[in-house]
């Protein structure tokens, strides 16, 4: 639990003190836009349209400027047990290093507690599982149908590797069989089950477990024995020897401690010394100053398109945290991101087309393609060398439509086209939206909406995730608030749960 807060704690100081983060997923900017779970394509209205469809600046009047921010976190893949039971470890790992160290008996409990943990790590190198930290913040202004603004976006990604060639798993050179079969009068793989008493079956089931946690393999040859059997048929050679049940139960602590010994490289070279188990953090702080502009195409009734030509300046930071060495997590993590970071820049394009069909038929259709120039941002050095290329943003492309069934009453619906890569390498973002607002007075100078809307990524078994908003709008001036959460929790230290996602957002707004 200390480590999982420490790494959310970590991240969070890198993005807000270091500046930096990385964006290629579409994002829900905006506080009306997430009330409404991010369905907002053909909606277009209010200067926030600059991002999700500018083409809506064609259809409306007037001047205003609007003012959001937004932050989202989302674990992936069930990262947080995975990271406490990797916390688990390196608990474990100090403790059997400093018994070590002072001299002190190993309890075959520790050992076995340990062992254990270490084959519930697999997943740690599962593709897209990891972290994902969204800021986003602009200051959009409109006058009629043209616009400027700044958008930032950040998104950072911590990705979690797991090296087991230095743990010990899988080398260690043991023949099981030769070393401890014995001979019993022939009797064969489970032909001991129903001899032992249930003392003497727990004592076998203990030695197969630490014999399991080992990595211990069958002889080629005597598939037919698995560590149950071999377990068994040990405690089946010590009763008949004489040895009484203390006796074999010592046996088996003591095969416990090596089989936790050998994983640590006590015995073999390939323990946690050298061992390269890292969070890396990679990710882009995005500044966009976009130039907008919307008109109706006049050979085609109620069509209208709009584009943004936009300057676009990046800072893409990479850090790399070694889990088993003697570090402080947040100051490395900070240091070495603020440190290795890569800032350049580019030119960007995004356009949008509306068919407005409200007045007659209370729908309207929309479409919109980001960053439709493959705009790519430098990784520093030590990304390189990491393996990582030039990240690329590319285009997204994403269709919508709105109902109006009555003046206060607002439906819509969004569709991701594209699978949108994410900082997270392995997780893509397609996303679903559904949405709806209700004005309560519905005038110019005073209203009250309530927001709804629900969203889902196709592209993941990620859950999906409800959000709420509410607008008060007195005499032109709007504030907003908004909010999402995931359908799917996590379990932190088998006690307290959590949503796998969370989004919040505040926006104000003035529009004449």
């Amino acid at each position: 639990m200390r480590k999982i807060i420490s790494l959310a704690v970590a991240v969070s100081m890198v993005v807000v003190l270091g500046q930096i983060g990385l964006a290629s997923s579409f994002k829900i900017l905006g506080t009306r836009p997430l009330g409404m779970g991010g369905a907002f394509v053909a909606v277009a209205e209010d200067a926030i349209a600059q991002y999700w469809n500018p083409a809506g600046f064609a259809l409306q009047k007037g001047f205003d400027i609007q003012i959001p921010i937004g932050v989202g976190i989302e674990t992936t893949e069930g990262l947080i047990d995975e990271v406490d039971d990797l916390g688990e470890i390196a608990d474990k790992v100090g403790e059997i290093q400093a018994k070590q160290e002072a001299g002190e008996d190993l309890t075959p409990k520790l050992m076995r507690e340990f062992t254990s943990s270490i084959n519930e790590l697999d997943d740690l190198n599962k593709a897209g599982l990891g972290l994902i930290l969204d800021i986003n913040a602009g200051l959009n202004i409109r006058y009629g149908n043209i616009g400027i603004g700044v958008i930032n976006i950040t998104e950072l990604a911590a990705d979690p590797s797991l090296d087991l060639d230095h743990i010990g798993l899988g080398g260690v050179d043991t023949d099981a069989l030769d070393a401890l079969r014995v001979d019993i009068g022939g009797l064969g793989p489970g032909d001991v089950e129903g001899l032992l008493s249930t003392a003497q079956g727990n004592i076998a089931t203990n030695i197969a477990n630490s014999l399991n946690d080992l990595g211990v393999a069958p002889t080629p040859g005597l598939e037919n024995w698995d560590n149950q059997d071999i377990a068994e048929e040990l405690v089946t050679a010590g009763v008949l020897v004489g040895l009484s049940d203390d006796e074999i139960a010592e046996v088996a602590d003591k095969i416990a401690i090596v089989a936790g010994l050998a994983v640590l490289g006590s015995i073999e070279e390939s323990g946690f010394s050298g061992n390269e188990t890292n969070i890396r953090l990679n990710g882009i702080m995005l500044f966009e100053a976009p130039i907008t502009y919307a008109r109706e195409l006049p050979w085609l009734k109620n069509l209208y398109v709009g584009g943004n030509f936009k300057f676009m300046y990046g800072m893409v930071g990479f850090a790399e945290f070694r889990v088993f060495e003697d570090e402080d997590l947040m100051e490395s993590l900070y240091e070495d991101y603020n440190d290795n970071t890569k800032k350049s820049s580019t030119i960007g394009v995004d356009v949008g087309a509306l068919y407005d069909l409200k007045e007659n038929w209370k729908v309207r259709f929309g479409m919109v393609v980001r960053n439709l120039t493959y705009p790519s941002f430098s990784q520093p050095k030590e990304a390189k060398a990491a393996g990582l290329d030039k990240y690329v943003i590319e285009p997204q492309v994403r269709v919508g439509v709105a109902y109006w069934p009555l003046n206060f009453i607002t439906l819509s619906a969004d569709w991701d086209l594209t699978n949108n890569k994410t900082a997270l390498q392995g997780y893509y973002s397609k996303m679903l939206s559904l949405g709806a607002e209700v004005n309560i007075f519905n005038r110019s100078w005073l209203n009250f909406a309530l927001r709804g809307g629900f969203m889902d990524n196709l592209a993941e078994s990620s859950g999906s995730m409800f959000t709420a908003g509410l607008g008060l709008n007195i005499f032109h001036f709007q504030l907003d608030f908004a909010g999402a959460v995931s359908t799917k929790t996590t379990r932190i230290a088998d006690s307290q749960k959590f949503p796998t996602a969370l989004i919040g957002s505040v926006g104000i707004s003035v529009n004449f």
